[in-house]
């Protein structure tokens, strides 16, 4: 049972907690990090041939200079994680080779899995270490989620409390301290 689910797209990403923990000690791999390849332009997606469950797909994307394997269910509105890891040196040097003995790529898709909604813009940025924690920890916490959102919000709430006259900002907090003491 999926109990933890976190929606923050019009599709949610999401996986059971014990699973997420398991792979990152098996594969150093946070499911919120991985969770983001699912929106990758460059992403090949196929239908993994070793699992009778037609919904299972195994993607490879490059993110930051590395190429994941991400195994996932995929619905209309939702997007679960099932295992991920860091493809091999020797898988990226022999990809096609390697893999194409156990996957028909033939038939595979390029395209992100999820679709980035209008009005979002691919950018590079630099966070510190501990800020990028902070945030992926919240989704891993929350059992599923895309911290890029997260992040995404938290900076509309600052720029829109920014916008807000220090006069307004005054009074309101003058407020909400004389009806917490009555």
């Amino acid at each position: 049972m999926y109990a933890h689910m976190c929606i923050y797209l019009p599709v949610s990403y999401e996986w059971d907690p014990a699973k997420a923990r398991a792979n990152f000690e098996k594969h150093g791999i946070h499911f919120a990090d991985a969770a983001t390849t699912l929106e990758d332009d460059l992403a090949l997606t196929v239908r993994d041939p070793f699992t009778e469950d037609e919904a299972v797909g195994l993607l490879s994307a490059r993110m930051l200079l590395a190429v994941y394997w991400l195994w996932f269910t995929h619905g209309a509105d939702h997007a679960r994680l099932i295992s991920a890891r860091l493809a091999t040196p020797r898988e990226r040097v022999h990809m096609r080779h390697i893999m194409k003995r156990e996957y028909d790529f033939s038939k595979a898709k390029r395209a992100p899995v999820v679709a980035v909604p209008k009005g979002k813009t691919r950018i590079t940025i630099r966070l510190d270490d501990e800020i990028l924690a902070w945030f992926r920890d919240q989704v891993e916490r929350a059992g599923g989620g895309n911290y890029q959102s997260v992040i995404n919000e938290v900076l509309r709430q600052h720029v829109h409390q920014a916008r807000e006259p220090l006069e307004k900002i005054i009074r309101r907090v003058i407020r909400e301290e004389l009806s917490r003491a009555s």
